[in-house]
């Protein structure tokens, strides 16, 4: 046997393993996007989530007792700011619009921004992020309340202390800047 040779036969010999070479496939796939479904044929598409437009109209919940404070408060924050805007909308109709159009048209709007939001938050894409933030939320280590104090009065203290070095180098340059003429009163 050779030394260096590099032959597949000679390294079997001495109980090593040739260096892993990637197919061209293989290389290949680290180039393309994770979702990519490049390679594969049309029929495993239909295994994978459905568009939004189908998520829309769907009625169940997408993991019901995963990321359920993540998710009730993220359509809470979304609810109100559609019903928010859907209020700001009925106040720019005129006195003299029929009350229909003045109230309807909102509340039609409302109607569908909650179901879009109550959807939304049932997407499959979204649902596992928020379902992701309130895991790492989980694992947060937070202040106990006499720490968060303690760290609140830190913090207004120095605020002051600031404040109050501030003002004396501002009287200071104020009476220097007056001495020498450069300021009148």
């Amino acid at each position: 046997m050779q030394v260096g040779s590099g032959r597949v036969a000679d390294l079997q010999d001495s109980g090593t393993r040739p260096p892993y070479r990637p197919r061209e496939e293989e290389r290949q796939a680290d180039f393309l996007p994770k979702d990519s479904n490049f390679g594969q044929n049309s029929m495993a598409k239909s295994n994978s989530a459905g568009s939004i437009w189908s998520e829309l109209f769907a009625i169940g919940l997408y993991k019901k007792n995963q990321g359920r404070v993540a998710r009730q408060l993220t359509a809470v924050g979304i609810g109100l700011l559609v019903v928010l805007g859907a209020y700001t909308l009925s106040q720019t109709f005129s006195s003299d619009t029929p009350a229909l159009i003045r109230v309807g048209i909102p509340t039609l709007l409302a109607a569908i921004g909650l179901w879009v939001t109550y959807r939304l938050v049932n997407y499959p894409r979204f649902a596992d992020f928020l379902i992701s933030v309130e895991a790492e939320m989980d694992k947060v280590t937070w202040s106990s309340r006499e720490q968060l104090f303690r760290a609140t009065w830190v913090v207004i203290f120095t605020m002051l202390f600031f404040g109050a070095i501030l003002l004396i180098y501002d009287i200071f340059w104020q009476w220097f800047f007056k001495l020498i003429g450069f300021l009148e009163f």
